[in-house]
Formats: structure tokens, C-alpha cells, sequence
């Protein structure tokens, strides 16, 4: 979605718009979005106040931590769980 975003971002500058077009069809490009975050209970937005309006890396990166770290702790639930089964 990131890559999308930063499509359509590029897509305004005629400059770029046959090189993205090359990369991503203009089909694909996102031009208007908007993306929040919970945090301690309170909606957020995490668009940068910028032109470009991409998500923000730190966002994103941290989102992508929580669920890893989630995924673990069910896998190893289910390695522990299905060791304990084969005894």
C-alpha cells in the first residue's frame, strides 16, 4: 500500500509520470487515503503533514513488530502445546 501511495504521490509531478507509470500503472495509484493508529486509547493519524501524505515508516515499522512478536507468542503456543500432545 506504502508503494501505492508513494505511486500516486509521483504520479503528480509530469516529470515523473512516465517513469512511475513504468514501475506501477496509474490504475493502481492511490491518490487520496487516510490511515490512523490507536494508541493508549486515542485514534491518531499517522499521514505525514507533507505534500507526499505518506503513512510514517515508524508506524508502520512499529505496527509490523507488534505483530510478529504476536505471531510468535501464538507459535510458540502451538510448538509447546503440540509437544506436550506427543507425550
Amino acid at each position: 500500500m506504502f508503494n501505492l501511495i508513494y505511486a500516486g504521490y509521483l504520479d503528480k509531478k509530469p516529470d515523473m509520470q512516465n517513469k512511475v507509470e513504468e514501475e506501477v500503472e496509474s490504475i493502481y495509484h492511490v491518490h487520496d487515503h487516510n490511515a490512523y493508529f490507536l494508541e493508549n486509547g486515542v485514534l491518531k493519524s499517522c499521514i505525514e503533514e507533507n505534500d507526499s501524505r505518506l503513512i510514517i515508516n515508524e508506524v508502520i515499522d512499529g505496527a509490523s513488530t507488534d505483530i510478529n512478536e504476536l505471531y510468535d507468542r501464538l507459535f510458540e503456543i502451538e510448538y509447546i502445546q503440540g509437544r506436550q500432545n506427543d507425550f
